[in-house]
């Protein structure tokens, strides 16, 4: 029943705004726990059922799919029998006509997101995936405070220990930086997207977007602001 209504809406939504968008984010998440729970086989035929049904309404715009924890670190809970990586591949190899692969980067959380990592072990991902041969677009979020926030979605809490005196705005602003001009180097990541706009509506993350409680500019994005005429004009 939820396979048959997920490839309806999908179709119906596809007939509805072809010709209206640039791409289509078709599944996002889909190796992750969620409210559902699916067996691998059960999300794998939903993942491949979906991209035939964009595909069979609509044949030429490209077509993406994302992974969250691009590191496995859900596999931790319980047992997996494919990593993402590993699903990925399968579906490239299947030749459904996935165009690119997103990589869901909510760093620094400790449930649900990707855990803290150096530049180092962001480089030797990227390099691991870009084997794939496509495209990748990169989401990313970082959280700029780390007491409660009533609008996250529990349990989203920010990692204690991510800075000097943990995160904070200048903490956001630097991560920024370093992150999307290690990604920009990148020759396979062909985007770079903050995964989370304002901090003043419901959202996943705690203190994740680029626009805080009360609606104020943070700073991260000036210096994304700044990477972007830098390097794109």
């Amino acid at each position: 029943e939820l396979h048959r209504q997920v490839v309806e809406h999908v179709e119906a939504t596809v007939s509805a705004f072809q010709g209206k968008v640039h791409a289509w984010h078709a599944v996002s998440g889909i190796v992750n726990d969620g409210e559902i729970r699916l067996s691998e086989e059960q999300r794998l035929r939903l993942t491949v059922s979906v991209i035939e049904t964009i595909r069979k309404t609509d044949s030429r715009t490209p077509v993406v799919v994302s992974f969250d924890q691009p590191w496995g670190e859900y596999m931790t809970r319980r047992h997996f029998d494919l990593s993402p990586l590993h699903y990925a591949d399968m579906l490239v190899r299947s030749e459904l006509g996935v165009s690119g692969l997103g990589l869901e980067i909510n760093f620094g959380y400790g449930s649900r997101a990707t855990w803290p990592r150096d530049s180092l072990e962001i480089s030797r991902m990227i390099d691991h995936w870009s084997l794939l041969g496509l495209p990748l677009l990169v989401f990313v979020t970082a959280p700029s405070d780390v007491i409660r926030d009533p609008r996250a979605v529990e349990p989203s809490e920010p990692c204690p220990r991510l800075g000097p005196e943990g995160a904070s705005p200048e903490w956001q602003r630097g991560f920024a930086d370093r992150f999307a001009t290690l990604l920009l180097a990148r020759p396979a990541v062909h985007s770079v997207v903050w995964n989370q706009g304002r901090d003043e509506f419901p959202h996943d993350f705690a203190h994740g977007g680029l626009f805080d409680s009360a609606g104020t500019r943070k700073p991260a994005i000036e210096t994304l602001a700044n990477l972007r005429h830098r390097f794109l004009g």
